[in-house]
């Protein structure tokens, strides 16, 4: 596992209008430290960028470009967000953040909520739920929906070490008539109640994971997993789970208005759904099952959605 020094973004993203700036933050990697020690070169030039290193790529409909000024952060950065690099349309908007050096104990997760909310802003209007997701080889997806702390993110993880392949663990972005899914390739975030979750799995994911704050965040290729479908990506089942410690693993199918409801309850910019929210969220139920999965093993949790994937 790494831990990290810490850089600040030297920047802003812009709001829409009428909305407050929220500014990007940090980044920290252990293979920098000492660098930033009071003092040190690159701690007297923290207020200001130093050569101008891009990173640029995709989030959702959000294209971006971090603008790094140091190149062995640059290294550092490029290998926990490539999930997300890759070429930009210079004829389109690209958000800028800058990355600096200067201390912060959430750096890096404050850098991936900012992304992730630039990512759900410019994506209004389509159907967005706070959800991870795995895919099978025609494409057909498990989106696993709910709130922080509900086990999803662990779930995620397991499923991908699994076989199944990556497709987001914090925002599933669906078009509001299709249902198309759009990835959403972000390092996975696991909070501390996760190695123990995975156990056996978790050796060999904490050598390549990046620490930040409480989280830890794992760069999707290094889960291993299925390639990515050749086929679009769509809704084959929404499961909910919840974590609870010491149960048996139960699974119980609902009723397609109590998958709507249950949507409506994890998503974004409900009211901004372009279809509108009530016909979106009726089809996307009568589109795939809704399954309720309470577990206290994560091991369970996983085999029963396997099946499930299997099945559907």
């Amino acid at each position: 596992m790494r831990d990290w020094v810490h850089l600040r973004s030297a920047g802003a993203w812009r709001e829409p209008a009428g909305q407050q700036p929220r500014r990007v933050s940090d980044l920290r990697h252990s293979d920098c430290q000492g660098l930033a020690a009071p003092g040190s070169p690159l701690s007297t030039a923290a207020s200001g960028l130093l050569r101008v290193n891009l990173l640029q790529g995709k989030a959702i409909a959000t294209q971006f470009q971090i603008r790094v000024g140091e190149a062995s952060l640059e290294q550092h950065a490029r290998l926990v967000l490539g999930g997300l690099l890759g070429s930009v349309d210079a004829t389109s908007r690209v958000r800028t953040f800058d990355l600096s050096v200067e201390g912060d104990q959430n750096g890096f997760s404050n850098l991936l909520s900012d992304l992730t909310y630039a990512a759900i802003a410019d994506s209004e209007g389509s159907l967005l739920l706070h959800a991870g997701a795995v895919a099978n080889a025609d494409g057909g997806t498990a989106v696993l929906c709910g709130p922080s702390g509900s086990g999803k993110s662990t779930l995620t993880t397991r499923l991908v070490r699994a076989g199944f392949h990556y497709v987001t663990d914090e925002t599933v972005c669906a078009h509001p008539v299709s249902l198309r899914i759009e990835y959403f390739r972000r390092p996975v975030s696991l909070k501390p109640g996760s190695p123990l979750a995975l156990r056996g799995d978790w050796p060999s994911i904490q050598k390549r994971a990046l620490r930040s704050g409480e989280c830890w965040f794992v760069p999707p290729d290094d889960l291993g997993g299925a390639p990515a479908p050749t086929s679009p990506l769509w809704p084959a089942l929404f499961v909910f789970p919840t974590f609870v410690s010491g149960a048996p693993c139960a699974v119980e199918r609902l009723t397609e208005a109590h998958t709507a409801f249950l949507l409506g309850q994890n998503s974004s910019r409900l009211r901004q759904i372009a279809q509108g929210p009530l016909a979106t969220l009726s089809r996307a139920a009568r589109r795939a099952p809704g399954f309720e999965v309470r577990f206290g093993s994560v091991d369970d949790a996983a085999d029963a959605v396997a099946d499930l994937l299997h099945a559907s």
